[in-house]
């Protein structure tokens, strides 16, 4: 090896220089090439200026923008730049955050009304259908809270031929369907209601009616066996027949037309004789308990005009108060009808059955404003009553119905005697109410709690009158229009309970022991008579006689009498005969 003398400032010659090994262990300073054959091992270097390839053990820092890992991660604190051929894993899972230049993402302009569409377009957004010729919905539509507006004439369109259409023309909203049922479902158990504001039109009943109102008055209610009409049902053509209509009511001188005794009376109601409770009109029973015998007054009196005038209705019965004093608790003012058992047990009502029903219908008007009440009531085996209520306004007619299910607890008898008893009372005192009985439904009866309390305005109103007409009981739940039948069948079934009878006996009586034989009845009563009010007056003087002894048979009145003094000539006999339940 060739040497020139190596000072402290380095190798002075400029000669090549071969070395097997060199260490240098300060500073060394090369003006040339340095060649090396072998591994180059450095450590802690900082700038390296390398026209090849560099591997680091550590990693390589080029500055301060750019550090390379030794596991081949590079770091950018700058901006990197290159073409597509150099950027091939460059995606979204290797980029953590920053900001992609929407010229990278699609064509057009990227805001915030716009939104990128699959074919990497940026298309606006419609805020509104009408812009957007053909706008689809990939799921539900939330309205935020805002409403769907249509102009007039435009309407909204259901079925693959748009042939179901909801629209408002500006007079008018319609819904219009072409083909199939329009059906309009409630699944809940709640009614479905037609109003006009809070005016109920039409309503039905999820498992009950469909009711149909006028004014927000219900006016038709179908039932399980029919519907109900209140009011007055009018067809223009009507024709009934025998199975349908006739006998229906149950009811005798339900129109009031026959009054034997009298059209007017004003007095006491009530003794021993059942008969004595019935003073004007036939069938009509009046209990005026614990009141002076001149505080009521009961009367036929005549209609003249109106409902129920035009229905062919021309009397009613009237109770009109005349007293001014106190309202006593026991009082009771009382229009009964009695049934009898017979034709009640008979009459086609399963009265044990709450699916059977009867319905009770009336006419009914006062001269005050307030509620009255009624009941029906059993009079067989244990009694059992059904009140119910009605309102009046003041001198205004009012057709109450009153549709009565029956009770398995319910016993009527197949007899002549009382069975069922309809009670309509314009006052009853405390002593007959209570406030605990419940409305249209069947319970026990007791004296003391018929009815709930009532207010004492009629009562304790001077000439305050109750009229009633047109009272009818039939068999169903549907109250058909009153069966008005001729005058005749009213007054012959009247005088199964009450009749005038008279007679003339011709042949002279010689002696005052003679018997004179009874006139019989016209028709077969309800039972054998109380006999009253009989004369036996002669032909030729007019004198009366008096009876010496009497005696009866039957219901027939198949029997004698003798009188006590001796006539001259043939008698003329008339008298009364009482079956009143």
């Amino acid at each position: 090896m060739a040497f020139t003398k190596i000072t402290a400032a380095g190798i002075g010659s400029t000669e090549t220089v071969t070395l097997d090994g060199l260490s240098v262990i300060n500073d060394g300073s090369f003006g040339g090439n340095v060649t090396i054959g072998g591994t180059l091992t450095y450590e802690d270097v900082t700038n390296i200026d390398s026209v090849g390839l560099i591997t680091a053990r550590a990693g390589v820092n080029v500055g301060s923008g750019i550090t390379l890992s030794k596991d081949g991660d590079v770091f950018f604190t700058g901006i990197a730049t290159g073409n597509g051929s150099g950027l091939t894993a460059l995606n979204a899972s290797n980029i953590s955050s920053g900001t992609v230049p929407t010229a990278r993402l699609g064509s057009g302009t990227a805001s915030s009304s716009t939104f990128l569409r699959g074919d990497s377009t940026f298309q606006t957004v419609n805020t509104d259908l009408v812009s957007d010729t053909s706008p689809q919905l990939g799921g539900d539509l939330d309205t935020n809270d805002f409403e769907i507006l249509l102009d007039d004439s435009h309407s909204v369109k259901f079925g693959d031929g748009a042939d179901c259409t909801i629209n408002h023309s500006g007079a008018d909203f319609a819904i219009t369907n072409l083909t199939g049922n329009l059906n309009i479902l409630n699944n809940s158990a709640d009614a479905v209601q037609i109003r006009h504001g809070s005016e109920t039109m039409i309503k039905a009943i999820s498992d009950g009616a469909v009711e149909l109102y006028h004014d927000d008055s219900k006016k038709i209610e179908t039932t399980a066996t029919g519907a109900v009409v209140t009011g007055i049902l009018t067809a223009t053509t009507f024709v009934p027949t025998e199975s349908q209509l006739s006998q229906r009511n149950l009811i005798i001188n339900g129109a009031m037309r026959v009054a034997q005794r009298a059209t007017s009376y004003t007095g006491g109601y009530g003794t021993s004789n059942a008969g004595d409770y019935y003073k004007t009109v036939d069938r009509m029973f009046v209990s005026t308990a614990n009141l002076p015998n001149t505080d009521v007054t009961t009367a036929q009196v005549s209609l003249t005009s109106g409902d129920p005038y035009d229905l062919g209705f021309r009397y009613a019965m009237q109770l009109q108060m005349g007293y001014q004093g106190s309202v006593p608790s026991n009082v009771g003012v009382n229009l009964v009808y009695r049934m009898e058992a017979q034709d009640i047990a008979t009459s086609g009502w399963n009265y044990t059955s709450s699916s059977s029903f009867i319905t009770l219908s009336f006419w009914v008007k006062s001269t005050v404003s307030q509620t009255f009440y009624g009941l029906l009531r059993t009079l067989d085996g244990t009694q059992y009553k059904y009140p119910f209520s009605y309102a009046l306004t003041a001198n205004t007619w009012k057709k109450v119905i009153v549709k009565v299910p029956g009770n398995s607890n319910l016993t009527i008898n197949n007899d002549t005697g009382e069975g069922l008893r309809i009670n309509l009372a314009p006052y009853l005192g405390t002593d007959n109410t209570a406030s605990g009985v419940t409305l249209n439904t069947w319970s026990t009866h007791s004296n003391s709690a018929k009815t709930p309390d009532q207010t004492s305005t009629w009562y304790s109103t001077n000439g305050a009158t109750f009229e009633v007409t047109g009272l009818q009981l039939e068999v169903g739940s549907v109250a058909t229009p009153f069966e008005h039948i001729s005058y005749q069948q009213d007054f012959s079934r009247c005088e199964r309970y009450f009749q005038y009878v008279r007679g003339g006996i011709v042949n002279a009586i010689n002696s005052n022991g003679d018997r004179i034989p009874l006139p019989t009845t016209r028709v077969t009563m309800r039972a054998t008579p109380t006999i009253s009010n009989t004369t036996f007056t002669e032909f030729s003087a007019g004198t009366s006689r008096s009876i010496s002894s009497f005696e009866q048979y039957n219901d027939e009145i198949a029997g004698y009498a003798q009188l006590s003094s001796t006539p001259s000539n043939g008698v003329y006999v008339t008298l009364t005969a009482s079956a009143e339940l």
